[in-house]
Parts: C-alpha cells; structure tokens; sequence
C-alpha cells in the first residue's frame, strides 16, 4: 500500500501553509527564478451559516407567477407576501396581471360609454373582437409563468418592467 505524505500542523491547529519547503510548493515565476513565492495559507471551508439558503416557498415561484393571472386577489397576495414579493419573476407576472386587469377594466368602461352611440351590431362585434384579444393574451401570459419563463405582453410588459 502507497504512503501519502503527510504534512505537520501549523503551531496553531489552522490548515497547512502552502509554500516554499512544504510539500504543496508553488512554482517561482517564470521571470525570475531566484524569486521565491511568499506563504500561501489555504482559505477556510465555507461555513454552514455562509450558505444563503433559498427562501422558504410554500409555492414554487413558476406556480406563483401563473396563478397571479388568476384574477386580482393572487396577484396582490404575492406581492404582499414576502418570500414572493422577493422573486423578480413572480413580482413581474404579478404586476403585469393588474395592468392587465386594468386595462381591461378601462377598456370596457370605454365601450360601455360608446354603447350609447353605436349600433348594437357594431357593439357586439366590438366587444367579441376585445374580448378575443383579452383572452389571448392573458392565455399566452398565464401559460409563458407557469413554464417559468418571462414573458411581456406588447404594450403592458415594457411598463411594468420599469417598476421596481
């Protein structure tokens, strides 16, 4: 059986010092060879209590971001709650779901108030085409959270980037 070769502590009890006579010598740069490379002490190992462990969900972030579509009261919810209100993604899929719901909200006011001018066929043809639009884009906005991927809608993404 090979012997490793073994190396005595240092005087107090730290890991070994790496270094000219030791055993782990590093190699004298190559401009100078007469030069010698200074003690090297070995850093220490990463402590238990160093690690950043990753927040506590109860939710994984992917399902979060995709039921904050799920009308308004998720949406809140996550960006209240804190170990959601952390994560860029559901915080994003979050905001843009109230612009959403706003925006559909204030596109529906509007047609409400051009009722009264239009005639009932162009109003049904209106509200069926918006309606379509809506639901499309809050499919394909659902869908892209819950895949985990993030995903801005045309005219509201770029918006609700821009908060922090």
């Amino acid at each position: 059986m090979a012997t490793i070769p073994t190396e005595p502590l240092n005087t107090n009890g730290a890991e070994p010092v790496y270094g000219p006579g030791s055993m782990h010598e590093r190699p004298t740069p190559p401009n100078n060879p007469d030069a010698q490379s200074p003690p090297y002490t070995a850093p220490y190992p990463p402590y238990l209590s160093d690690d950043a462990t990753p927040p506590n969900y109860a939710i994984a972030p992917n399902l979060a971001a995709g039921l904050a579509y799920f009308t308004l009261l998720p949406a809140v919810v996550f960006l209240l709650i804190e170990p959601y209100r952390s994560n860029a993604e559901v915080r994003f899929h979050s905001w843009q779901s109230i612009a959403l719901f706003l925006v559909v909200g204030i596109a529906r006011a509007v047609l409400a108030v051009m009722a009264a001018a239009m005639p009932p066929l162009l109003m049904i043809l209106l509200n069926s085409v918006l309606s379509l639009i809506f639901l499309a884009a809050w499919l394909v906005a659902m869908i892209q959270a819950f895949s985990g991927r993030k995903y801005a809608l045309p005219v509201i993404g770029p918006i609700v980037e821009r908060i922090p």
